[in-house]
């Protein structure tokens, strides 16, 4: 509980989008709760940071937590967005390229992608390549 107590908060006013619709639904119908792209998300950010390797930074959190002041809200807002880089709530997409063929600017050379191509899109690699990302599963 205390754990919810200081990340829902911190999730929710952090990242406003990911916030709406928080609370679990209950489907009385299957009996079984569902989950949403934000509850997903605020399971992987309570997992990623009461993880051995985070236990340091759940400490900060806490500390972080306690403050209203800009500084601690700024550093808590960037603890969210690292939990959301390391752990994504949607972490792969299919996408169909609709209406026409579409360049894709690669920052090399472009590629031009015909009309009917399902592009996958693995954002897990993504927010752990280099060169943006020294280190891309370690928190920096």
């Amino acid at each position: 509980m205390e754990a919810a107590q200081i990340i829902v908060p911190t999730a929710g006013a952090a990242v406003t989008n990911m916030a709406t619709g928080v609370g679990i639904p209950f489907s009385h119908e299957w009996n079984e709760l569902v989950l949403t792209p934000q509850t997903w998300q605020l399971t992987n950010m309570i997992d990623l940071f009461l993880s051995k390797e985070y236990e340091e930074d759940w400490a900060k959190i806490q500390e972080l937590a306690k403050s209203d002041g800009p500084k601690a809200f700024h550093t808590l807002k960037k603890y969210a967005m690292e939990a959301f880089r390391l752990r994504p709530p949607v972490p792969r997409i299919l996408r169909h390229v609709g209406a026409h063929a579409a360049p894709i600017d690669t920052g090399t050379d472009p590629v031009d992608v015909e009309k009917d191509t399902v592009l996958y899109l693995d954002l897990v690699s993504l927010s752990h390549t280099h060169p943006f990302f020294q280190d891309g599963f370690s928190q920096t």
